[in-house]
């Protein structure tokens, strides 16, 4: 007796486990089948977005890129030029759409020597970038064999078929910087003279913005000595 009431309470026991077998297999049965839906969507999804982001109306190319307003100092229509042809490689092949695309542009433009820093890189539909770049601006003139050359604050040269010489200079009768060190002409996107044509730079800078120049006629701003440690003065104004 004692085992067939066992066999009685085992039966219920399996009895009410199968019917809560029998309620749950429907909702899983259902969740499985959304997950499905939902699962087959975003592929779908990303497939169409990829297959919308290679369609050729929102392909990109160094011609669609555009600048933001240039100072006067800077030739903007050759400035673009140039750096449209840094950016051929960045833009091969690239979409409109894809995510990291305003980061390899900012990328690129802050590796460019005239460029001393991006504000931002913007999408404009269907197929436009839009850069607003600080460039380096003019602040002295270094004098060579007879030549001029367009220097930075950091003594960077600025080639003229870039930059042309700020409205402020205009009649300012501004130095020219000497430095009886100096040999060989200016490369691009490389420093020259090191520390002393920056001086000489900034020193014009500040003659210039302070009106000094109007009241004293200085000539040459001679930097040969900065940096020597000798005793004859660093800087010397003719």
């Amino acid at each position: 007796m004692a085992g067939k009431k066992k066999t009685r309470k085992a039966s219920r026991k399996d009895g009410r486990a199968l019917r809560r077998l029998r309620l749950l297999w429907r909702p899983c049965l259902l969740c499985l089948l959304v997950l499905g839906a939902v699962g087959a969507a975003c592929l779908g999804a990303r497939r169409g977005w990829a297959a919308l982001a290679r369609r050729p109306e929102f392909a990109l190319s160094p011609t669609r890129l555009s600048l933001g307003e240039c100072p006067p100092c800077v030739r903007a229509d050759p400035m673009a030029e140039e750096l449209r042809e840094q950016l051929t490689v960045a833009l091969q092949n690239a979409s409109i759409f894809q995510g990291d695309l305003c980061h390899r542009v900012q990328q690129e433009l802050r590796a460019r020597p005239w460029v001393l820093h991006v504000r931002s890189v913007s999408r404009r539909l269907p197929h436009r970038l839009h850069v607003e770049v600080v460039f380096r601006r003019p602040a002295g003139l270094v004098g060579l064999e007879g030549r001029q050359y367009m220097v930075d604050r950091d003594g960077c040269w600025l080639p003229d078929r870039l930059y042309r010489p700020p409205p402020a200079w205009a009649g300012a009768g501004l130095p020219v910087i000497v430095n009886g060190k100096l040999s060989g002409h200016p490369r691009e996107g490389r420093s020259w003279n090191g520390a002393a044509l920056a001086v000489g730079a900034r020193l014009t800078a500040f003659l210039l913005e302070a009106g000094i120049l109007n009241e004293l006629p200085i000539r040459e701003i001679d930097v040969t000595q900065v940096g020597a440690g000798g005793l004859e003065p660093d800087i010397v104004l003719r």
